[in-house]
């Protein structure tokens, strides 16, 4: 069983907007995929519950835009839609650059990722 408290986001996850969206208009969901390790290196596994939150700040604030998934890990790998669960609208872009807070199992990953 892997514990919240062992898991660690490691490399930048990629983020591409789905295809299809006319230009200036926010896509409903967004492809994201990364990589969860533990924190003595090895690839977590299993189902784990990751919630997804947009912010202005790099710390602090209150979030634009927040969705909680359940997510399969294989060798540490993972794939989903951001706005598969809530889709990210207008508002959740609004005021320019956004920064992604990433939790499992409960416990919170940082830094944000901008």
């Amino acid at each position: 069983m892997i514990r919240s408290s062992e898991l660690q986001q490691v490399a930048d996850a990629d983020v591409a907007v789905v295809a299809g969206v006319a230009l200036g208009q926010v896509p409903g969901k967004v492809s994201y995929q990364g990589r969860l390790l533990r924190a003595d290196g090895t690839p977590a596994a299993g189902l784990v519950t990751m919630q997804f939150s947009l912010y202005a700040t790099e710390t602090g604030g209150s979030a634009s835009w927040t969705e909680t998934q359940s997510v399969g890990v294989s060798d540490g790998y993972y794939s989903l839609f951001l706005g598969a669960v809530t889709p990210l609208g207008p508002s959740a872009f609004a005021g320019g650059g956004k920064y992604l807070e990433l939790s499992v199992n409960g416990t919170t990953l940082s830094p944000r990722q901008l």
